[in-house]
């Protein structure tokens, strides 16, 4: 018993004393563009762009000079993930979760990259105060080739585990206040709801 807790003891020691990984973001001189050194090794060639803050889980939203956003670990490696793309710039990370798209359609990933709700939204937009508010059979109207206008549809809204609260039933919905309270419109009439689509005051 003696020995073990002395192994386990010298494992401890030498864990804590090991140097930590040394991750940073440089960029070349030269072009301009960005790349992905650990431990003053470069891991990703300064080809990037714009490379993101990580998060502490441990992965970025890259803009690569070529292939375009995506999203990429730290070795530098692109996840399977297509970033959901707004204006000039891939999603950011609000309350944890950052849209992707896929098959033209919307969902959500954590900031580990992970898959937390499937990509079956027509459109849908950041979380706050824990809601997303979803949209569809909408029409699109192309005001530049960047900017799209959406008309009509219908709205809902989502919570972080991708239940479905409120039904496609309104032509309008705002982002929910910090006390998980949006205003809601059915043709000319507009209402006060909760997260749970019950009107209140």
């Amino acid at each position: 018993m003696k020995n073990i807790l002395y192994i386990s003891f010298i494992l401890l020691f030498i864990s804590c004393n090991t140097k930590a990984q040394k991750l940073e973001i440089f960029q070349d001189s030269t072009t301009q563009l960005y790349g992905i050194k650990l431990n003053n090794k470069i891991i990703t060639k300064a080809s990037y762009i714009a490379i993101d803050k990580f998060t502490s889980c441990g992965i970025a939203r890259g803009t690569h000079s070529t292939d375009g956003y995506h999203y990429i670990n730290k070795k530098g490696k692109k996840l399977d993930i297509i970033p959901f793309v707004e204006g000039y710039e891939p999603d950011k990370f609000k309350e944890g979760y950052a849209r992707f798209k896929l098959n033209n359609k919307i969902g959500f990933i954590n900031e580990c990259g992970i898959i937390k709700i499937e990509a079956k939204y027509e459109l849908a937009l950041p979380f706050k105060n824990g809601f997303s508010i979803v949209r569809k059979n909408f029409k699109e109207k192309k005001l530049t080739p960047e900017v799209i206008k959406f008309i009509g549809g219908k709205y809902g809204a989502i919570d972080q585990n991708g239940n479905l609260i409120i039904p496609f039933e309104y032509d309008y919905i705002s982002l929910f206040d910090e006390n998980k309270i949006a205003i809601a419109k059915k043709g000319d009439k507009k209402i006060k709801i909760n997260s749970k689509g019950e009107v209140t005051k």
